[in-house]
């Protein structure tokens, strides 16, 4: 017997007889009737028809401040409805789904990059885009911040549907048995074909050029499925094991995220230092912050920023802490790079033992 299909409801409060009365709609009914509305530039409000007990009601909304707050209660009724099957949820994580539920900060400087990845995920042929960068310089956070902007429907109208999906090739390389493995890749393959408004992200995507079923994936993704794909990758691997790969290369586009210069940076962390001064309840300064920033070149980390000074800012906050300080000083600051420091010359004085033993 085949199963039923959830539907998502949206409760409004509307006026029926003279009285703010809750009326529930069918999440999928009021997307229609959005989507049908043809407004005139000058048109100032909308009238919404609807049947309570056979009888027949009306309602004005105002286009300003009522409409964007439907389509939201619509988004976020359509996103309680899982998508994912059980058995494919440890490997496939809903991120729209996520975000509707989380108040999590817009990221802050990559609008350039962004507004690539909207133009290439939106073509009819060809609509992936590959974030291509160093270590924590933001591939990951522009991904998430396009599955932020479709879960409050900030984003390009052809997107209002589409569900950001993220798959974790390394977790599904660990399944140990062959059997079990290959039942997995079939029903990703199966979910991925039926599923056409999914947009698959795939960090990491090295991961996939390591097993040929999951290359299989992957290519079936960039030339047959038809379904917007965003994956992040090392400059390194993508020039190697993508760009060079004739086979794969000519059905991709790509985005080097570079390094924000350091006058950049400040912006871009600013929302994550509130939330450690939240979580550690523990103060900085904003003098202290720019020098943190203007230090963070001297990490012999192979992060790069805005990575780089999250983890700078991180250390210090949990170093102010553990020296019960109700804020953030330069020595907890300084701290971070002395730590780094040893862990690299511990590093290059085991390197060169080992040299000098041979």
């Amino acid at each position: 017997m085949k199963r039923r299909k959830k539907q998502a409801i949206v409760s409004l409060g509307l006026t029926v007889n003279n009285e703010i009365t809750k009326v529930e709609f069918p999440a999928e009914m009021l997307r229609e009737w959005l989507c049908d509305l043809k407004l005139a530039p000058e048109q100032q409000t909308v009238k919404f028809d609807f049947k309570i007990d056979g009888k027949q009601y009306s309602q004005d909304f105002n286009i300003t401040t009522d409409l964007p707050t439907i389509k939201r209660a619509v988004k976020c009724a359509e996103l309680l409805i899982d998508i994912v099957p059980k058995s494919l949820r440890k490997y496939l994580t809903d991120v729209t789904q996520n975000f509707s539920r989380e108040n999590v900060s817009a990221i802050i400087g990559r609008e350039e990059e962004i507004e690539k990845a909207w133009f290439y995920l939106s073509q009819n042929k060809r609509n992936n885009v590959f974030l291509v960068g160093d270590k924590d310089v933001g591939k990951t956070a522009i991904a998430n911040e396009i599955a932020r902007r479709i879960a409050i429907n900030d984003c390009p109208k052809e997107f209002y549907n589409k569900r950001v999906l993220m798959l974790n090739p390394e977790l599904l390389l660990k399944i140990e048995s062959n059997r079990s493995y290959k039942r997995k890749i079939d029903k990703l393959v199966d979910f991925l074909e039926n599923n056409k408004n999914v947009i698959l992200f795939i960090d990491k995507v090295i991961y996939m050029k390591t097993d040929i079923e999951l290359l299989y994936v992957l290519y079936a993704c960039l030339k047959e499925y038809n379904i917007p794909l965003i994956v992040t990758s090392s400059e390194d691997n993508f020039e190697d094991y993508f760009y060079e790969d004739q086979s794969i290369s000519k059905y991709i586009n790509y985005i080097y995220v570079k390094e924000p210069e350091l006058n950049e940076v400040e912006p871009m962390v600013r929302s994550y230092i509130s939330k450690l001064e939240e979580e550690y309840d523990i103060k900085i300064s904003d003098k202290l912050i720019k020098y943190a920033i203007f230090t963070s070149r001297l990490s012999p980390s192979v992060s790069a920023n805005p990575g780089r000074v999250i983890n700078i800012f991180e250390r210090a906050f949990l170093t102010a802490k553990r020296k019960d300080k109700e804020e953030v000083d330069k020595q907890c600051t300084v701290s971070h790079h002395t730590w780094n420091y040893t862990i690299h010359r511990a590093h290059v004085n085991h390197q060169q033992h080992q040299c000098n033993n041979k």
